[in-house]
């Protein structure tokens, strides 16, 4: 679990920021036996779902169940290290390429205000914290499944085409059927994943972070 203490307790704070960046690595993961493994702690807003273990004297890695890793303030180096030690787990499949995306959270006095690729708030806490990776973990595995489908189904737009314009597609109809059959069973496995992806309740308890 998170420490007790994250931030200073003085009402007027210097600005500070924190860099986070998210990889898809998997398909989904077994947060069981990666805890066992990985020697984690369990999430405190979801114990099934995600997996936290503290790096450094800042620094963390959240790791969710629909197969995605967020680094906390955790350098590139380090970042390799731990995404080889994650995939060296029998458990895990693992994903090639990897797709991520790069947050900032910056602490500062004023009202929340979020942006394209940073989050400026007053002060974070422990769970808010989980819900910011929670988050950028569910958008970067959304972005991942978004260019699959896309380039999957491009591909049978293409087999399409050719027989509009010419009525044959100049192919045996096996290639064809693997290629709809393939199209079709990542959509399956998206469907699969997006009931993973719901918003933690601790937002609609925030009112800063809902908003």
């Amino acid at each position: 679990m998170i420490g007790e203490t994250l931030l200073p307790s003085e009402d007027l704070m210097e600005t500070r920021t924190h860099l986070l960046r998210s990889y898809v690595f998997s398909h989904s993961i077994n947060t069981t036996e990666v805890a066992a493994a990985y020697q984690a702690d369990q999430s405190s807003i979801d114990p099934r779902a995600t997996l936290i273990n503290k790096i450094g004297e800042d620094g963390y890695i959240f790791i969710f169940n629909h197969g995605s890793v967020v680094f906390w303030n955790v350098s590139e180096e380090q970042q390799s290290e731990q995404l080889k030690r994650l995939l060296d787990l029998a458990s895990i499949p693992g994903l090639k390429p990897r797709f991520s995306e790069t947050f900032a959270v910056v602490e500062r006095p004023g009202p929340a205000i979020v942006e394209f690729n940073r989050l400026l708030i007053e002060r974070l806490s422990n769970d808010r914290m989980e819900v910011v990776a929670s988050t950028l973990a569910q958008s970067t595995s959304m972005e991942y499944y978004e260019s699959l489908v896309e380039e999957s189904w491009s591909q049978v737009d293409s087999l399409l085409g050719k027989l509009r314009e010419t009525g044959t597609l100049g192919v045996m109809p096996a290639p064809i059927n693997k290629q709809i059959a393939a199209s079709l069973s990542l959509r399956s496995s998206v469907i699969r994943v997006l009931h993973l992806l719901d918003k933690p309740d601790l937002i609609c308890e925030d009112k800063v972070m809902d908003d």
